[in-house]
């Protein structure tokens, strides 16, 4: 009798993985293999009291997408706006992938190779009208 018990288990969860994958497979979203990596909250930052995220680049619609929740940080209402970006190791090239979004995803660029911008960054952007990055950064973490 256990021995069938465990079978059923077994059967079932192989059954919600399998179910799962089709579900993932019809959106058209896939990972990477990568898992997902946290960003935290930076020290001396206006971030308040936040919580590190994590996030992840999947493969969506033959391209990549950074899936994110920045939602669940708690940032605190910034004055401007949050802004997403991808930059370099050395800190000199960034990548904007727009400003926070309530989905949580991102599309990167097709031109844009993840491994060359490795540092997901949020920052907090004035409504200036200006491209750049303001230098105040409140989350940020490493691709793994």
């Amino acid at each position: 009798a256990t021995a069938n018990k465990h079978l059923r288990l077994t059967l079932t969860n192989r059954a919600l993985v399998d179910a799962a994958r089709s579900v993932v497979h019809r959106l058209g979203v896939h990972a990477l293999g990568a898992p997902a990596f946290p960003l935290e909250p930076l020290p001396d930052q206006p971030a308040g009291d936040a919580r590190p995220v994590d996030a992840q680049v999947v493969e969506s619609g033959g391209g990549l997408q950074l899936d994110m929740a920045l939602g669940d940080a708690g940032l605190p209402e910034p004055e401007g706006f949050y802004e997403v970006w991808l930059i370099d190791p050395n800190v000199e090239g960034m990548v904007s992938l727009g400003p926070a979004r309530s989905d949580g995803t991102y599309a990167v660029p097709p031109d844009i190779d993840v491994a060359a911008f490795p540092i997901v960054d949020v920052s907090v952007e004035p409504p200036d009208g200006t491209p750049t990055h303001s230098g105040v950064s409140v989350l940020r973490g490493t691709l793994a």
